[in-house]
Order: structure tokens, then sequence, then C-alpha cells
């Protein structure tokens, strides 16, 4: 340790009798490095660090260096951000019909039933209204898994975004700037993926009008209001979708 010039800590994993006692060079720098939510108390009593750290690394956006947990970056001349005009191009192009042999309105993977972000709560609710499959501990339904096959979730995400018009995307904590596998896990499948984030930090990471944001409806048969149009709409539903090709 005392060779470098830099050290990363790991909070999710560290020990207080694990920590240097003394900084070999004066120069050097240690970096707090967390991705996990901010929500879960266990990662939350760092008091006893005081001023330890020099440097974050995290995927808070005002970090010292920012890890999200993925991004979407644009090929060739296409923004990441286009304005209305360039919007109506790219809708123009498109050509892929997404809602082609889906069969099924909305799915959901989870194995943690509890959570600070009421994430059950609010799909207990929208099933009122319409059909959201539960795959897991939190569920009724399962995926097959296949003998000695590590990648058996990943075979999952692959059926729910053939099969279904709409994932889940919750997360267990409503913190600022927190955005996980959740959403990286289904952004690149022919799915849209329902969020629920009380500020426009996934507008940052995720293209415009790829993603359906709970929060910005006024209540939860709102949401299945506009999801229900949607799966009776073919050409509203493939918008969500512009971004693909490029």
């Amino acid at each position: 340790v005392q060779n470098y010039d830099a050290v990363i800590f790991h909070l999710r994993s560290w020990k207080s009798n694990d920590l240097p006692q003394n900084r070999s060079l004066h120069q050097q720098r240690y970096i707090f490095w967390l991705l996990e939510s901010a929500g879960w108390p266990e990662y939350l009593d760092t008091k006893p660090l005081g001023n330890f750290f020099n440097w974050t690394l995290t995927y808070r956006w005002d970090s010292d260096m920012v890890m999200p947990y993925g991004y979407v970056r644009p090929t060739g001349n296409v923004p990441l951000h286009p304005s209305d005009d360039q919007m109506k191009e790219l809708l123009s192009n498109q050509k892929v019909n997404y809602a082609t042999a889906k069969t099924k309105m909305a799915a959901w993977m989870v194995s943690n039933c509890g959570s600070h972000s009421s994430r059950n709560e609010m799909v207990n609710i929208i099933k009122k209204y319409i059909q959201v499959d539960v795959y897991g501990a939190c569920g009724t339904m399962s995926c097959p898994k296949e003998a000695g096959v590590d990648n058996s979730s990943e075979d999952c995400r692959d059926m729910v975004g053939k099969t279904y018009k709409f994932y889940m995307s919750l997360e267990n904590s409503l913190c600022r700037d927190y955005i996980s596998e959740k959403l990286f896990g289904m952004l690149h499948r022919p799915i849209i993926p329902i969020v629920c984030g009380l500020h426009d930090y996934y507008d940052k990471i995720a293209p415009p009008h790829s993603f359906i944001n709970a929060a910005k409806f006024e209540n939860m048969q709102k949401l299945a209001d506009y999801l229900i149009l949607l799966d009776k709409n073919d050409t509203l539903y493939n918008e969500y979708f512009w971004w693909k090709p490029h």
C-alpha cells in the first residue's frame, strides 16, 4: 500500500481493522468507493473515518469521480438528446415493430422483498389495473433454469424482453442519482422499462423517451391507463425505441 499514489477503499466490504494506521506518503490519496444505495444503513456509519478520504468514487454526479452502473453512448452524429425536429425525423425512419409477437403486459424480476422505496406497494396497486407477472422470491412466477448454466438470469431477461411490453425497473431506494442494473439490464432489450425517480437524473444517463417514469403520473391508475394506451397503439409503443438503431 505504501508504494501507491492512490488507494481505493470499497465501503461495502471495508473493516476498520483493515485500514492503514498511517498514510505512507504525504501526497498519497485515499478514495471512497461505493456503488450501493446510501439508503441502506450498514453503509452510512462512516463517522469513525472522519476526514480519512480525499476523493469519492460513486454513482452520484457530484462525486470527484463518477462511476455509474452504465450509460448510453450514441454512434455517429445522432444526438443523445435530440430536438423535437430531430426526434420527428428519427421516428419517421423507424422500421422495426417492437410490439410484434409480444403476448403479455408487464413483468418484474425481484428477489429482495423489502425496500426503502415502497416499490412492492407500487406494483401491488398497479396490478389492480393491469397484469404484472412477478418473477423470483417475491412473486409466483419462475424462469426455467438449465443445469450447470450460470447465466439463467440473463436467459430469463431475454425471455421477458421478447414476451412482455413493459418491465418494472424499480430501485430498492429512491436516492439521488441512484440507477442500477435494474435499468441497464433491460434497456438494451426490446422492452420499455418503467422507472420511479423523484428527480430528473434518469434523463442524464438514458436517452429521452426510452423509459417511462412512474413518478411523473398523478397516481398508479393514470400510469396504468397510459400503459394500456401504448399496448393498444403500436405506433406510440414503438416511439420508445427510436434510439435503438443508433
